[in-house]
């Protein structure tokens, strides 16, 4: 799962191909907004959404500013961080689900601010941890 707003730099675009080399299968969550109305950062001319699988559209306006104000010169309000995070949120909460209806045990993390959370994760980090890439 590769995130860029705009997946007009050169960073996802090259992370996406080199997955997609690899024979991995590329999520791109992006604004594909940016794609028609600016320009590709990357030596290919292409974004993130021509190097995936799957694009999940963010629909965040290019600029990622959904306020105005009379007085204000620039827009303002920021949103992608928000909608990205939901986003994300969703798709976790959809794999969840449909790996429950397979029978399948996700293996999900805990909070650690709850009783007993720091062992559960612990354990899941024993089973997974070479699938988790996570540093603390």
């Amino acid at each position: 799962m590769i995130v860029s707003l705009s997946g007009r730099n050169s960073l996802p675009v090259e992370m996406a191909m080199n997955a997609r080399a690899l024979g991995l299968k590329v999520i791109g969550v992006t604004s594909v907004a940016y794609a028609t109305e600016t320009r590709s950062r990357h030596v290919s001319g292409s974004f993130l959404k021509d190097h995936c699988d799957v694009v999940v559209d963010s629909k965040i306006a290019v600029g990622d500013a959904e306020l105005s104000l009379d007085g204000v010169d620039a827009p303002f309000g920021p949103a992608s961080s928000v909608v990205t995070n939901a986003l994300m949120q969703a798709m976790v909460a959809a794999a969840v689900e449909q790996l429950a209806a397979r029978g399948v045990q996700p293996p999900l993390l805990r909070s650690g601010n709850v009783d007993g959370g720091h062992d559960w994760n612990g354990r899941v980090f024993q089973e997974y941890g070479e699938r988790i890439f996570y540093r603390h």
